[in-house]
């Protein structure tokens, strides 16, 4: 059995997708190897389409996570991400 957990984050990036705000997130698992998205929608007034599925680059320390890069979002624009980790 592969360890895993769900995450939901609200987040902004900027115009080379590093986020703005919500870029760091708790993890419970051990070896923590990274998350894949599962599902993201915009929380702004008009919904706005990512251009690609997220991609996301993170840096682990003990059980923080940070968000260094997120790719495929659109900048300025408030996306909730249902993230799945894996360890």
């Amino acid at each position: 059995n592969l360890p895993f957990e769900f995450k939901t984050l609200d987040v902004v990036v900027d115009s080379s997708g590093i986020p703005i705000s919500g870029n760091t997130i708790n993890t419970n698992l051990k070896n923590f190897k990274g998350f894949l998205c599962i599902n993201v929608l915009s929380t702004t007034a008009t919904s706005v389409l990512p251009s690609s599925a997220p991609f996301i680059i993170t840096e682990t320390s003990g059980s923080q996570v940070k968000l260094v890069k997120i790719t495929g979002l659109t900048a300025n624009v408030s996306y909730r991400l249902v993230l799945l980790g894996i360890s």
